[in-house]
Protein backbone atom coordinates (compact mmCIF):
# COMPACT_ATOMS: atom_id res chain seq x y z
CA UNK A 1 0.00 0.00 0.00
CA UNK A 2 1.39 3.49 -0.68
CA UNK A 3 2.81 4.98 2.06
CA UNK A 4 2.79 2.27 4.17
CA UNK A 5 6.03 2.02 5.01
CA UNK A 6 6.68 5.63 5.84
CA UNK A 7 3.69 5.71 8.32
CA UNK A 8 4.88 2.35 9.74
CA UNK A 9 8.60 3.84 10.64
CA UNK A 10 7.10 6.89 12.05
CA UNK A 11 4.94 4.28 13.99
CA UNK A 12 8.20 2.89 15.03
CA UNK A 13 9.89 5.99 15.61
CA UNK A 14 7.29 7.56 18.29
CA UNK A 15 6.57 3.85 20.01
CA UNK A 16 10.18 4.07 20.81
CA UNK A 17 10.44 6.98 21.93
CA UNK A 18 7.33 6.91 24.00
CA UNK A 19 8.81 4.04 25.78
CA UNK A 20 12.44 4.76 26.23
CA UNK A 21 12.39 8.62 26.37
CA UNK A 22 14.78 8.66 23.54
CA UNK A 23 15.29 11.94 21.56
CA UNK A 24 13.55 11.82 18.09
CA UNK A 25 17.34 12.59 16.26
CA UNK A 26 18.74 9.90 17.96
CA UNK A 27 15.68 7.36 16.45
CA UNK A 28 15.47 8.62 13.03
CA UNK A 29 18.61 7.83 11.18
CA UNK A 30 18.41 4.23 11.99
CA UNK A 31 14.22 3.31 11.39
CA UNK A 32 14.02 5.66 7.94
CA UNK A 33 17.58 4.38 6.19
CA UNK A 34 15.70 2.14 3.94
CA UNK A 35 13.54 4.99 2.96
CA UNK A 36 13.38 7.18 -0.33
CA UNK A 37 14.91 10.50 0.58
CA UNK A 38 11.08 12.51 0.42
CA UNK A 39 9.53 9.81 2.79
CA UNK A 40 12.43 9.90 5.31
CA UNK A 41 11.42 13.81 5.63
CA UNK A 42 7.75 13.02 5.60
CA UNK A 43 8.61 10.65 8.66
CA UNK A 44 10.68 13.42 10.76
CA UNK A 45 7.93 15.97 9.86
CA UNK A 46 5.03 13.87 11.43
CA UNK A 47 7.38 12.60 14.03
CA UNK A 48 8.26 15.85 15.23
CA UNK A 49 4.62 17.12 14.66
CA UNK A 50 2.54 14.81 16.83
CA UNK A 51 5.38 15.72 19.80
CA UNK A 52 4.44 19.19 19.23
CA UNK A 53 0.79 18.74 19.39
CA UNK A 54 0.39 15.33 21.46
CA UNK A 55 -2.20 17.04 23.99
CA UNK A 56 -4.36 18.30 21.36
CA UNK A 57 -4.27 15.56 19.50
CA UNK A 58 -5.27 13.80 22.22
CA UNK A 59 -7.70 15.75 23.15
CA UNK A 60 -9.54 15.55 19.56
CA UNK A 61 -9.19 11.70 19.86
CA UNK A 62 -10.77 11.26 23.07
CA UNK A 63 -13.65 13.35 21.80
CA UNK A 64 -14.51 10.87 19.62
CA UNK A 65 -13.14 7.51 20.37
CA UNK A 66 -16.41 5.71 22.68
CA UNK A 67 -13.38 3.81 24.06
CA UNK A 68 -10.93 5.90 24.84
CA UNK A 69 -7.06 3.81 24.08
CA UNK A 70 -4.56 4.13 26.50
CA UNK A 71 -0.44 4.25 25.67
CA UNK A 72 0.64 2.20 23.33
CA UNK A 73 0.23 1.54 19.61
CA UNK A 74 -3.16 2.40 18.28
CA UNK A 75 -2.88 5.87 20.06
CA UNK A 76 -0.03 6.41 18.37
CA UNK A 77 -1.48 5.61 15.14
CA UNK A 78 -4.42 7.63 16.05
CA UNK A 79 -1.74 10.64 16.62
CA UNK A 80 0.03 9.97 13.74
CA UNK A 81 -3.28 9.71 11.12
CA UNK A 82 -4.94 12.68 13.23
CA UNK A 83 -1.82 14.90 12.66
CA UNK A 84 -1.77 14.20 9.20
CA UNK A 85 -5.52 15.17 8.31
CA UNK A 86 -5.32 18.61 10.41
CA UNK A 87 -1.51 19.83 9.81
CA UNK A 88 -0.45 18.10 6.25
CA UNK A 89 -1.77 17.95 2.73
CA UNK A 90 -2.59 14.54 2.64
CA UNK A 91 -5.76 13.30 1.20
CA UNK A 92 -8.53 12.14 3.63
CA UNK A 93 -9.04 8.79 2.53
CA UNK A 94 -5.07 8.20 1.77
CA UNK A 95 -4.33 8.97 5.35
CA UNK A 96 -7.35 6.44 6.75
CA UNK A 97 -6.74 4.22 4.73
CA UNK A 98 -2.98 3.59 5.40
CA UNK A 99 -3.92 4.30 9.70
CA UNK A 100 -6.54 1.30 9.45
CA UNK A 101 -4.24 -0.78 7.94
CA UNK A 102 -1.39 -0.08 10.53
CA UNK A 103 -4.30 -0.62 13.50
CA UNK A 104 -5.05 -4.34 11.64
CA UNK A 105 -1.10 -5.48 11.20
CA UNK A 106 -0.36 -3.69 14.45
CA UNK A 107 -3.19 -3.60 16.83
CA UNK A 108 -5.56 -6.67 15.84
CA UNK A 109 -7.58 -7.14 13.15
CA UNK A 110 -10.33 -6.14 15.13
CA UNK A 111 -9.16 -2.48 15.51
CA UNK A 112 -9.46 -1.28 11.92
CA UNK A 113 -12.95 -0.41 12.38
CA UNK A 114 -12.69 1.40 15.91
CA UNK A 115 -9.32 3.39 14.28
CA UNK A 116 -12.04 4.18 10.77
CA UNK A 117 -14.60 5.03 13.15
CA UNK A 118 -12.96 7.70 15.32
CA UNK A 119 -11.34 9.14 12.32
CA UNK A 120 -13.94 9.66 10.24
CA UNK A 121 -15.69 11.65 13.20
CA UNK A 122 -12.72 13.95 13.57
CA UNK A 123 -13.20 14.78 9.68
CA UNK A 124 -16.54 15.62 10.01
CA UNK A 125 -15.69 17.68 13.04
CA UNK A 126 -12.21 19.23 12.26
CA UNK A 127 -9.81 20.18 14.64
CA UNK A 128 -11.39 20.97 18.18
CA UNK A 129 -9.80 23.09 20.52
CA UNK A 130 -10.30 23.44 24.29
CA UNK A 131 -12.44 25.54 24.90
CA UNK A 132 -12.11 29.10 27.42
CA UNK A 133 -8.89 30.58 28.19
CA UNK A 134 -7.65 28.82 31.21
CA UNK A 135 -4.15 27.65 31.77
CA UNK A 136 -5.68 24.31 31.71
CA UNK A 137 -7.14 24.90 28.15
CA UNK A 138 -3.72 26.36 26.80
CA UNK A 139 -1.43 23.59 27.92
CA UNK A 140 -3.68 21.31 25.56
CA UNK A 141 -4.17 23.54 22.97
CA UNK A 142 -0.41 24.66 22.68
CA UNK A 143 0.80 20.77 23.68
CA UNK A 144 3.10 21.52 26.90
CA UNK A 145 2.91 20.25 30.51
CA UNK A 146 0.22 21.84 32.61
CA UNK A 147 2.72 22.11 35.65
CA UNK A 148 5.02 23.60 32.71
CA UNK A 149 2.51 26.02 31.40
CA UNK A 150 1.36 26.86 35.45
CA UNK A 151 5.37 27.83 35.98
CA UNK A 152 6.14 29.86 33.27
CA UNK A 153 2.95 31.69 33.29
CA UNK A 154 3.88 32.74 37.29
CA UNK A 155 7.53 34.18 35.81
CA UNK A 156 7.10 35.39 32.55
CA UNK A 157 3.23 36.77 32.30
CA UNK A 158 0.60 36.17 29.78
CA UNK A 159 2.47 37.64 26.90
CA UNK A 160 6.00 35.77 27.84
CA UNK A 161 3.95 32.76 28.11
CA UNK A 162 2.12 32.94 25.04
CA UNK A 163 5.62 33.47 23.36
CA UNK A 164 7.48 31.19 24.82
CA UNK A 165 4.58 28.24 23.69
CA UNK A 166 4.15 29.50 20.43
CA UNK A 167 8.01 29.43 19.61
CA UNK A 168 7.98 26.02 21.24
CA UNK A 169 6.41 24.65 18.28
CA UNK A 170 8.15 26.63 15.56
CA UNK A 171 11.11 24.63 13.60
CA UNK A 172 14.00 26.16 15.35
CA UNK A 173 16.10 28.22 13.10
CA UNK A 174 19.11 26.85 11.28
CA UNK A 175 22.67 28.30 12.28
CA UNK A 176 26.07 27.95 11.14
CA UNK A 177 29.27 28.35 13.12
CA UNK A 178 32.03 29.07 10.56
CA UNK A 179 35.60 27.65 10.90
CA UNK A 180 37.78 30.59 10.94
CA UNK A 181 40.92 27.71 10.31
CA UNK A 182 38.79 26.75 7.20
CA UNK A 183 37.81 29.74 5.85
CA UNK A 184 36.35 33.29 6.54
CA UNK A 185 32.36 33.90 7.38
CA UNK A 186 32.14 36.25 3.88
CA UNK A 187 33.57 32.93 2.01
CA UNK A 188 31.01 30.56 3.39
CA UNK A 189 28.04 32.67 2.90
CA UNK A 190 29.27 33.06 -0.55
CA UNK A 191 29.96 29.55 -1.24
CA UNK A 192 26.22 29.06 0.33
CA UNK A 193 24.44 31.50 -1.53
CA UNK A 194 25.76 29.42 -4.92
CA UNK A 195 24.47 26.43 -3.75
CA UNK A 196 21.26 28.17 -3.75
CA UNK A 197 21.10 28.60 0.36
CA UNK A 198 20.65 32.09 1.65
CA UNK A 199 22.11 33.42 4.59
CA UNK A 200 21.56 36.04 7.41
CA UNK A 201 24.76 37.22 9.40
CA UNK A 202 24.66 37.63 13.13
CA UNK A 203 25.99 40.88 14.66
CA UNK A 204 26.14 39.14 18.47
CA UNK A 205 27.85 36.07 16.83
CA UNK A 206 30.20 37.06 14.10
CA UNK A 207 30.84 33.47 13.46
CA UNK A 208 27.45 32.59 12.65
CA UNK A 209 25.09 32.35 9.94
CA UNK A 210 21.74 31.65 9.86
CA UNK A 211 20.01 29.83 7.03
CA UNK A 212 17.14 31.69 5.50
CA UNK A 213 16.10 29.95 2.87
CA UNK A 214 13.63 26.43 2.72
CA UNK A 215 15.63 23.31 2.38
CA UNK A 216 18.76 25.10 3.09
CA UNK A 217 19.86 23.24 6.05
CA UNK A 218 20.29 20.20 3.82
CA UNK A 219 21.72 21.34 1.51
CA UNK A 220 24.76 22.81 3.35
CA UNK A 221 24.82 19.26 5.45
CA UNK A 222 25.29 17.80 2.14
CA UNK A 223 28.20 20.10 0.81
CA UNK A 224 31.62 19.83 0.54
CA UNK A 225 31.90 23.37 2.90
CA UNK A 226 30.49 20.95 5.71
CA UNK A 227 32.70 17.83 4.38
CA UNK A 228 35.78 20.08 4.67
CA UNK A 229 35.02 21.45 7.85
CA UNK A 230 34.26 24.72 7.08
CA UNK A 231 31.16 24.91 8.97
CA UNK A 232 29.24 23.03 11.56
CA UNK A 233 25.27 23.32 13.21
CA UNK A 234 25.13 25.06 16.15
CA UNK A 235 23.34 27.90 18.03
CA UNK A 236 24.64 30.99 18.56
CA UNK A 237 23.81 30.78 22.33
CA UNK A 238 27.64 28.77 22.23
CA UNK A 239 28.89 32.15 21.31
CA UNK A 240 27.32 33.75 24.14
CA UNK A 241 28.74 30.94 26.47
CA UNK A 242 32.25 31.05 24.71
CA UNK A 243 32.47 34.68 25.07
CA UNK A 244 31.65 34.28 28.94
CA UNK A 245 34.26 32.14 29.43
CA UNK A 246 36.51 34.40 27.46
CA UNK A 247 39.02 31.08 27.27
CA UNK A 248 42.40 32.24 24.90
CA UNK A 249 45.35 30.03 23.84
CA UNK A 250 47.95 29.62 26.86
CA UNK A 251 45.55 28.69 29.04
CA UNK A 252 44.80 25.41 30.38
CA UNK A 253 40.76 24.16 29.84
CA UNK A 254 38.67 21.50 30.60
CA UNK A 255 35.62 21.22 29.65
CA UNK A 256 34.13 18.92 32.01
CA UNK A 257 30.88 16.99 29.97
CA UNK A 258 32.36 17.40 26.69
CA UNK A 259 29.96 15.05 24.54
CA UNK A 260 29.42 15.55 22.03
CA UNK A 261 32.13 18.64 21.65
CA UNK A 262 30.02 21.74 20.57
CA UNK A 263 31.31 23.60 23.26
CA UNK A 264 34.69 22.81 23.11
CA UNK A 265 34.97 23.80 19.25
CA UNK A 266 33.61 27.33 19.57
CA UNK A 267 35.79 27.69 22.58
CA UNK A 268 38.89 26.59 20.01
CA UNK A 269 37.22 28.80 17.28
CA UNK A 270 36.51 31.67 19.06
CA UNK A 271 40.57 31.88 20.07
CA UNK A 272 41.61 32.12 16.78
CA UNK A 273 38.45 34.72 15.30
CA UNK A 274 40.73 36.44 18.13
CA UNK A 275 43.89 35.60 16.80
CA UNK A 276 45.20 32.91 19.09
CA UNK A 277 47.70 31.71 16.05
CA UNK A 278 49.60 28.70 18.11
CA UNK A 279 45.95 26.40 18.18
CA UNK A 280 47.99 23.65 19.28
CA UNK A 281 50.26 25.14 22.24
CA UNK A 282 47.58 23.58 25.23
CA UNK A 283 45.08 20.58 24.87
CA UNK A 284 41.22 21.27 25.57
CA UNK A 285 40.70 18.54 27.59
CA UNK A 286 37.39 16.96 27.00
CA UNK A 287 35.84 14.77 29.81
CA UNK A 288 32.88 13.01 29.36
CA UNK A 289 31.46 9.42 31.73
CA UNK A 290 30.44 8.31 28.33
CA UNK A 291 33.09 6.29 25.79
CA UNK A 292 30.17 5.79 23.31
CA UNK A 293 28.92 10.18 23.88
CA UNK A 294 32.20 10.88 23.85
CA UNK A 295 33.03 9.11 20.72
CA UNK A 296 31.28 11.90 18.94
CA UNK A 297 34.04 14.30 19.76
CA UNK A 298 35.88 12.90 16.37
CA UNK A 299 33.82 15.07 14.35
CA UNK A 300 35.40 17.80 15.53
CA UNK A 301 38.66 16.46 15.99
CA UNK A 302 38.45 14.90 12.20
CA UNK A 303 36.29 16.99 9.82
CA UNK A 304 36.74 20.17 11.63
CA UNK A 305 40.35 19.60 12.32
CA UNK A 306 40.61 20.63 15.94
CA UNK A 307 43.31 18.15 16.63
CA UNK A 308 43.99 20.07 19.89
CA UNK A 309 41.11 18.51 21.16
CA UNK A 310 41.95 15.70 23.94
CA UNK A 311 38.91 13.64 24.88
CA UNK A 312 39.49 11.71 27.96
CA UNK A 313 36.77 9.70 30.77
CA UNK A 314 37.21 10.17 33.76
CA UNK A 315 36.06 10.43 37.16
CA UNK A 316 35.82 14.41 37.89
CA UNK A 317 37.14 13.56 41.52
CA UNK A 318 40.56 12.28 39.86
CA UNK A 319 42.77 13.90 42.56
CA UNK A 320 46.02 13.83 39.90
CA UNK A 321 43.99 16.79 38.30
CA UNK A 322 43.13 18.60 41.25
CA UNK A 323 44.04 22.58 40.87
CA UNK A 324 45.22 22.02 37.53
CA UNK A 325 42.77 24.34 34.88
CA UNK A 326 42.56 27.50 34.72
CA UNK A 327 39.03 27.69 32.94
CA UNK A 328 36.52 25.13 33.72
CA UNK A 329 33.48 24.83 31.70
CA UNK A 330 30.39 22.42 33.05
CA UNK A 331 27.66 22.20 30.23
CA UNK A 332 25.48 20.28 33.00
CA UNK A 333 23.41 17.45 32.13
CA UNK A 334 19.48 19.12 32.33
CA UNK A 335 16.07 19.20 32.45
CA UNK A 336 16.59 20.39 28.43
CA UNK A 337 13.28 23.05 29.03
CA UNK A 338 15.04 25.77 27.15
CA UNK A 339 15.50 23.82 23.87
CA UNK A 340 11.62 22.34 23.15
CA UNK A 341 12.26 23.74 19.74
CA UNK A 342 14.59 21.36 18.96
CA UNK A 343 13.76 18.49 21.11
CA UNK A 344 10.39 18.87 21.44
CA UNK A 345 10.17 15.22 23.08
CA UNK A 346 11.40 16.81 26.81
CA UNK A 347 8.44 19.03 27.94
CA UNK A 348 6.98 15.09 28.00
CA UNK A 349 10.15 13.36 29.05
CA UNK A 350 10.38 15.80 32.25
CA UNK A 351 7.82 16.54 35.42
CA UNK A 352 9.09 18.96 37.96
CA UNK A 353 10.51 16.24 40.50
CA UNK A 354 12.91 15.59 37.70
CA UNK A 355 14.55 19.58 38.47
CA UNK A 356 15.45 19.01 41.94
CA UNK A 357 16.81 15.15 41.04
CA UNK A 358 19.10 17.04 38.32
CA UNK A 359 19.77 20.02 40.57
CA UNK A 360 21.81 17.70 43.09
CA UNK A 361 23.99 16.06 39.96
CA UNK A 362 24.35 19.82 38.94
CA UNK A 363 25.73 20.64 42.00
CA UNK A 364 28.11 18.11 42.42
CA UNK A 365 29.91 18.37 39.39
CA UNK A 366 30.19 22.21 40.67
CA UNK A 367 31.88 20.96 43.74
CA UNK A 368 34.19 19.17 41.01
CA UNK A 369 35.00 21.87 39.00
CA UNK A 370 35.84 23.62 41.91
CA UNK A 371 38.75 21.57 43.13
CA UNK A 372 39.96 21.24 39.29
CA UNK A 373 40.22 25.02 38.96
CA UNK A 374 43.61 26.36 39.35
CA UNK A 375 43.81 28.75 42.61
CA UNK A 376 43.14 31.72 40.04
CA UNK A 377 40.97 29.80 37.80
CA UNK A 378 37.78 30.17 37.01
CA UNK A 379 34.38 28.27 36.26
CA UNK A 380 31.74 28.80 33.60
CA UNK A 381 28.57 26.54 34.72
CA UNK A 382 25.93 26.51 31.84
CA UNK A 383 22.79 24.42 31.36
CA UNK A 384 20.06 24.36 28.32
CA UNK A 385 17.10 24.86 30.81
CA UNK A 386 16.33 28.36 32.50
CA UNK A 387 14.40 27.14 35.21
CA UNK A 388 15.78 28.10 38.94
CA UNK A 389 16.01 24.72 40.34
CA UNK A 390 18.98 24.08 37.60
CA UNK A 391 20.16 27.82 37.61
CA UNK A 392 20.66 30.63 39.80
CA UNK A 393 19.53 28.23 42.81
CA UNK A 394 22.72 25.82 41.91
CA UNK A 395 24.70 29.04 41.64
CA UNK A 396 23.42 30.06 45.06
CA UNK A 397 24.22 26.56 46.87
CA UNK A 398 27.65 26.36 45.37
CA UNK A 399 28.83 29.98 46.90
CA UNK A 400 27.09 28.82 50.03
CA UNK A 401 29.00 25.93 49.99
CA UNK A 402 32.18 27.71 48.77
CA UNK A 403 32.43 31.16 50.19
CA UNK A 404 35.81 31.81 48.28
CA UNK A 405 33.91 32.33 45.05
CA UNK A 406 31.91 34.47 43.55
CA UNK A 407 30.01 35.38 40.62
CA UNK A 408 31.52 37.95 37.73
CA UNK A 409 29.27 40.01 36.08
CA UNK A 410 28.22 38.41 32.93
CA UNK A 411 27.44 42.17 31.73
CA UNK A 412 31.26 42.79 31.82
CA UNK A 413 31.49 40.38 28.56
CA UNK A 414 27.76 40.34 26.66
CA UNK A 415 25.18 42.20 25.10
CA UNK A 416 22.69 43.50 27.97
CA UNK A 417 20.00 41.79 25.92
CA UNK A 418 21.56 38.72 27.08
CA UNK A 419 22.26 39.52 30.99
CA UNK A 420 19.87 39.02 33.73
CA UNK A 421 21.11 38.82 37.68
CA UNK A 422 24.62 38.96 36.35
CA UNK A 423 23.85 35.55 34.90
CA UNK A 424 23.81 34.84 30.95
CA UNK A 425 20.10 34.06 30.91
CA UNK A 426 17.56 33.46 27.95
CA UNK A 427 14.29 31.95 28.18
CA UNK A 428 12.28 30.40 25.21
CA UNK A 429 10.60 33.18 23.48
CA UNK A 430 12.60 36.31 24.54
CA UNK A 431 15.16 36.14 21.30
CA UNK A 432 15.40 33.49 18.31
CA UNK A 433 18.16 31.81 20.01
CA UNK A 434 17.57 28.35 22.14
CA UNK A 435 16.89 29.34 26.17
CA UNK A 436 20.23 29.08 27.92
CA UNK A 437 21.49 29.47 31.02
CA UNK A 438 25.10 30.46 31.95
CA UNK A 439 27.40 31.91 35.23
CA UNK A 440 30.96 32.73 35.33
CA UNK A 441 32.13 32.02 38.83
CA UNK A 442 35.84 32.99 40.04
CA UNK A 443 37.42 32.26 43.36
CA UNK A 444 38.04 35.74 45.85
CA UNK A 445 41.17 37.41 45.25
CA UNK A 446 42.39 38.39 49.06
CA UNK A 447 44.49 41.23 48.96
CA UNK A 448 47.51 40.89 50.99
CA UNK A 449 49.05 42.92 53.75
CA UNK A 450 52.34 44.78 52.55
CA UNK A 451 53.61 42.86 55.76
CA UNK A 452 52.33 39.44 54.26
CA UNK A 453 53.92 40.51 50.55
CA UNK A 454 57.41 40.52 52.08
CA UNK A 455 57.16 37.51 54.16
Amino acid sequence: MQGYASREAALNILSEQETSGAFLKDLFGRHTEALPKPDRGLVREICLGVIRNLSLLDYNIDLYAAKKPGRGTLRTILRLTAYQLFFLEVKDFAAVNVGVELAKHRAGQHQGGFVNAVLKKMIAAGLQKAPGETLKALAVNHSHPEWLVRRWHKRLGPKGLFRALDRNNQEAPLWLRVNPARGTVAEAASALAELGVATETEADAPLFLRIASKGGGEAALHSSLFQEGKIAFQDPAAWLIATLADWRTGSSLLDLCSAPGGKAACLAERAAFLGDADSDAVPIVCNDISPRRLARIRDAIERLGHKRLAPVVMDPAFPALRGRFDVVVVDAPCSNLGVIRRRPEARWNRGPEDLARLAVLQRGLLDAAAHLAAPEGRILYATCSPEDEETSQVVAAFLSDHPDWEVEDAARFLPAWAVKKRFLWLHPGETEYDGFFAARLARRQVEKSPRESIL
